[in-house]
């Protein structure tokens, strides 16, 4: 007959002290990089039911020009630098799927700025 001994482990006090601490940490940053996303992810720039559209961007940097497809009337940039801006207009046949995709362009293309979407009459 064979006897099987039972073998208990038991986890050192020390161990555990090191493992919650380090178990903390990752879920924090877990929890930090799931509220960037979300606060990343909220900010979608309000655009207006009807039209005309404009689009305006104050201090642009970088460079969404491969944006301004047929549904841009208009591009405008100021050259006051540092105060720089850029106004978009739409032509009046554009739909609001079209200002939604040169705005969704626009935001990926541009490295900082402060995008607004509203209402435009026609540019003479």
């Amino acid at each position: 007959m064979t006897q099987h001994a039972e073998v208990a482990v038991v986890e050192s006090p020390a161990r555990r002290r090191v493992a919650s601490p380090v178990v903390l940490a990752v879920v924090a940053i877990a929890v930090i990089a799931l509220a960037v996303f979300v606060w990343s992810n909220s900010r979608s720039t309000a655009i207006p039911a009807e039209g005309p559209w404009g689009i305006w961007v104050s201090y642009p940097e970088g460079d969404s020009a491969h944006c301004y497809d047929d549904a841009v009337e208009h591009a405008f940039y100021t050259t006051d630098y540092p105060g720089s801006s850029l106004a978009v207009t739409f032509v009046p046949e554009a739909t609001r799927d079209d200002v939604k995709r040169v705005l969704a362009c626009m935001e990926d293309s541009l490295t900082s700025g402060e995008v607004e979407v509203g209402q435009t009459g026609p540019i003479p």
